[in-house]
């Protein structure tokens, strides 16, 4: 009888009946021009991968399609293609595939090698259109293609070529999928040949993404199309065994398809393969074009065969949520309609195969029309067979900055990918969880896979004794092997949570739940106490002293410390047993003399259960021997409203110098107004001003004395912030205006706009020289808008210019203030220092001023890269680019220039700069919106001492 039973139990689980309501794929395309930029360094390119991965987890997105080969070029360690065009078609320091695929694990997302097939139209040494130039697809007459190189279906060898592009990424790579995109024959013709078409016209990469003009005359061409090749020319007729052309050339994408799946499955079955199909499968040829009959692309036999585990259309002509609906799924929604997809596709859904929808975001945002996401989701949700979304593509939401409003509208929860079929191998051992208890709403819970099974692994939590898998909320998602910990803060309750684990194999195939935990009851809503500032952070002979305020007037029942070192987890050091409602310091025994610790005090609360306050500020500490720093925040413990309360940015600084090895302490500027910290103890001074609201950030009557008088004595001062000089020399009375000018040999220039291009630039000579950074653009917690734009005096020198050309960032001076001892040095910069990233390019900033300040430190190579010493335009970056695109150029001295776009006609459309120009590299970002698709000439005139240059370059603009 239980053998039975266990038999009936596996046989129901072994079915994809959890795939209801917590399984959706949700994804956008990530194109090569957005992935790496062969400008930046291979910190830069590594911290722009981790942002577009992190935004993704940001909306509850759970994969990613990343696109790794290009027009016959790759973006991964290959042994058979060259380098693309966007890594500067050499090796960029790293793997950007191997990289990708780590970082995307990390987070619990799928990553699918995005593969453009047949099209391979750079003819780079190295490249198939290069080395085989018999590959590409000839016309009626037997002429092969001049331009836009597509290699033939139709030639074995092709197939064969691209099946070992294909094994070369699944062999070596530990990729989730392959994403087909151009699988297909090509839409080009004579006319294209000639330039009938503008060239960006023609420069449309991707499926899917075509001219409306391309798209209503493709069929009209009788011949003249490239759809033939050196063994199939039109002249010998129809291939033998078929009894239309069409129907050879279907056969011939079909096969590589087919030949693709096998040979991944034999190798790697867990490898996902997927197809970017065009929006029309078989429908409305007679008005325009559609995947079957026109390039020959049968994506629905390939999903109904089971040659591929998902289909991926690309759903770009419908953009109202109700014609999006009928196009899957007919006007009923019943899938009777022959112009649907779903009347074409159900044996592949019966078997379980995954089909996702691919909304055009690039058309939603074009169109002003970007709202219609969320109804257009909702709609398509209610199609019963619909697995999920891949929005084209990743720009458009990064420059929308939709992540957190995804989120809130459109996908609440995390949610799974289900298993595409039922897998035949054995159902995966569950784990087991171990749960303890933090506090009233915070719990730990800590995941033992069986046998140290790699793959997925999800984490549930369900209020009430309902547990299943297939509806309760997922709270963690987790790739990889061996026992891992998750901390989940419950939220309000009236009710016991309960918590359990499953796991999946590389197949999505899901194990039977863990062992449950049933929390204790969770009250109906909390209240928090209100948080603590914290004073400041220091070392005594044998121990650290914590000192703090309190903020609020609701009385506590006392405070909890919590300290972390070395990269470690937050612990709990002293509770509030000890450290009651009377306290504001403690004593903490030296923990241990060579490590880093972060400090933070929470408050409790009287009540039961005893409540937490939300974390506020964390200072940090570090002794490595020699000078001592002095960190000071500055910002305001709250915002008048409560929020915010949580302000890392003094750690951030902390954590900057714990890798330089440079010895510090922490404080508020509130500390050293009361006298608790004298600023002539410290070597150096940090001085970080807040966030950009002028009621929080101006410097206090107290705070300008003492750091006139630090000054007047030969300190060493960085102070940073958005609204510094603003305040001080806008907005600030007499003495912070004298201050400004007198001290920090600064003056206030204007109110910066959309961050000044958020990068910046040192200036040749300068403490920065050759140092390139970004900083922060509302991805890291910042969300800096106004940053300020600075002028010197003469006594000051210029450090920084902001990329886009708006400016001065930063100034130096090594000078005497008034009335001084001895001469005083400073580095002031106009946005906030602890805002730059990625971090490495934090430390190297910090790593310079310090080496300014005489003290350089020997964990960070402070050599300046090699700069070159002519004048150059470097061009703009993407070139073809739809709707923006950055423009960068280097002035080897002060001059005069003007910055201009021109179109075909040679009329001037704008100018993007002019006037006087500091010497270093600067960058412009064009916004073309309103400017029709073509060839338009960048400008740059640059006039100096020695004379005046002209340098002039091609631009391409995709509508």
């Amino acid at each position: 009888m239980l053998k039975t039973l266990i038999c009936i139990l596996l046989l129901i689980f072994s079915l994809p009946i959890w795939a209801d309501d917590n399984s959706e794929f949700r994804a956008t395309w990530v194109i090569t021009w957005d992935l790496i930029n062969k400008y930046n360094s291979v910190d830069q390119n590594k911290t722009l991968c981790r942002q577009i991965l992190d935004n993704h987890v940001k909306a509850n997105m759970n994969a990613v399609l990343w696109q790794v080969r290009q027009d016959g070029t790759v973006y991964y360690k290959s042994a058979i293609e060259p380098w693309g065009k966007y890594a500067g078609y050499k090796n960029p320091g790293y793997d950007p595939l191997e990289y990708a695929i780590q970082e995307a694990h990390n987070r619990g997302l799928e990553l699918h090698a995005w593969f453009n097939v047949f099209r391979c139209a750079d003819k780079l040494f190295g490249s198939p259109a290069y080395e085989h130039p018999e590959w590409i697809c000839t016309n009626q007459d037997g002429q092969f293609m001049t331009k836009h190189y597509c290699l033939s279906p139709g030639l074995k060898e092709v197939r064969d070529y691209l099946v070992k592009m294909v094994m070369e990424i699944v062999r070596n790579y530990d990729v989730d999928g392959i994403h087909f995109d151009y699988v297909r024959w090509n839409e080009f013709d004579d006319d294209d040949m000639t330039l009938n078409f503008t060239e960006s016209e023609a420069a449309y990469p991707f499926d899917g993404v075509y001219l409306e003009k391309k798209f209503q005359k493709a069929n009209s061409l009788s011949g003249k199309r490239f759809l033939y090749d050196v063994e199939h020319p039109y002249q010998n007729g129809v291939p033998k065994g078929f009894p239309t052309w069409a129907d050879w050339r279907r056969w011939c994408v079909t096969e590589f398809v087919r030949a693709a799946h096998d040979s991944i499955q034999s190798l790697k079955p867990w490898v996902r393969l997927s197809a970017a199909a065009l929006g029309r499968y078989r429908w409305d040829f007679e008005i325009g074009w559609d995947g079957y009959n026109t390039v020959y692309q049968d994506a629905a036999l390939w999903f109904n065969e089971g040659y591929i585990e998902q289909l991926t259309p690309m759903h770009y002509h419908w953009l109202d949520p109700y014609d999006f609906y009928q196009m899957l799924a007919g006007p009923k929604g019943d899938s009777h309609y022959d112009k649907c997809w779903g009347y074409f596709i159900q044996p592949g859904i019966k078997a379980g195969r995954l089909f996702s929808a691919g909304p055009a975001s690039y058309l939603l945002k074009d169109k002003n029309i970007w709202g219609n996401h969320v109804d257009l989701v909702k709609k398509a949700r209610q199609i019963p067979w619909l697995d999920g979304f891949q929005f084209f593509s990743y720009a458009q939401w990064r420059d929308m900055k939709y992540w957190d409003t995804a989120r809130e509208l459109i996908f609440p929860q995390k949610v799974k990918i289900r298993s595409a079929g039922i897998n035949e191998q054995k159902m995966p051992i569950a784990p087991v969880i171990q749960v303890i208890k933090q506090d009233t709403f915070v719990y730990s819970i800590k995941v033992q896979p069986a046998n140290n099974l790699t793959g997925w692994h999800y984490i549930y939590r369900v209020k009430g004794d309902n547990v299943d898998p297939g509806q309760n909320d997922i709270i963690n998602i987790r790739f990889g092997t061996g026992a891992y910990a998750f901390t989940d803060r419950l939220p309000d309750g009236g009710d016991k949570f309960r918590y359990y684990a499953t796991a999946a194999d590389r197949q999505r195939f899901e194990s039977l739940p863990s062992n449950i935990f049933v929390t204790d009851l969770v009250p109906e809503k909390r209240t928090f106490p209100e948080p603590v500032a914290m004073q400041y952070v220091i070392k005594l002979e044998n121990s650290y002293k914590i000192c703090w305020t309190p903020l609020g007037t609701i009385p506590a029942r006392g405070y909890r410390l919590y300290g972390k070192s070395g990269g470690h987890d937050w612990k709990l050091l002293i509770d509030e047993k000890i450290l009651d409602a009377s306290k504001t310091e403690v004593l903490v025994p030296v923990l241990n003399s060579d490590a880093s610790w972060i400090f933070t005090i929470r408050t409790v609360g009287r009540g039961e259960p005893p409540y937490e306050s939300p974390q506020s500020d964390a200072y940090g500490i570090y002794q490595a021997g020699g000078d001592q720093y002095l960190i000071v925040d500055g910002f305001d413990r709250t915002h008048a409203d409560g929020s915010e309360n949580e302000h890392p940015f003094a750690q951030r600084i902390s954590e900057s110098l714990v890798r330089l090895g440079i010895s510090h302490q922490c404080c508020a500027d509130d500390a050293i107004a009361a006298k608790l910290i004298n600023l002539q103890n410290y070597q150096s001074v940090i001085w970080i001003t807040g966030t950009e609201n002028p009621k929080f950030q101006q410097l206090e009557y107290n705070d300008i004395a003492r750091l006139a008088t630090y000054l007047r004595n030969g300190g060493k001062l960085l102070i940073s912030g958005s609204d510094l000089a603003l305040n001080l020399g806008k907005n600030g009375d007499t003495a912070s205006q004298k201050f400004l000018k007198n001290y920090l040999k600064t003056e206030y220039r204007e109110d910066g706009t959309q961050g000044n291009g958020y990068q910046a630039a040192g200036i040749v000579g300068s403490i920065f020289d050759g140092l390139n950074f970004s900083f922060d653009n509302n991805q890291f917690g910042f969300n800096i808008l106004k940053p300020d734009v600075l002028d010197t005096t003469l006594e000051s020198y210029p450090c920084l210019n902001y990329a886009n050309g708006a400016g001065i960032a930063g100034i130096q001076h090594f000078s005497r203030v008034e009335n001084a001892v001895q001469a005083a040095k400073a580095v002031i910069l106009g946005f906030p220092v602890e805002a730059v990233y990625p971090e490495s390019m934090r430390d190297s900033l910090l790593a310079r001023v310090f080496k300014f300040f005489n003290n350089a430190p020997t964990r960070v190579n402070l050599n300046a890269a090699h700069l070159l010493k002519k004048f150059e335009l470097y061009g703009n970056y993407p070139n073809p680019f739809n709707a923006e695109t950055i423009i960068r150029f280097f002035i080897p001295e002060d001059g005069e220039y003007t910055l201009s776009v021109s179109n075909l006609l040679g009329q001037e459309v704008v100018t993007l700069g002019s006037g006087l120009i500091l010497a270093g590299e600067h960058s412009f970002r064009w916004k073309a919106y309103d400017q029709p698709g073509g060839i338009y000439f960048l400008q740059l005139n640059y006039k100096r001492s020695s004379g005046t240059e002209r340098k002039n370059f091609k631009m391409m603009l995709l509508k």
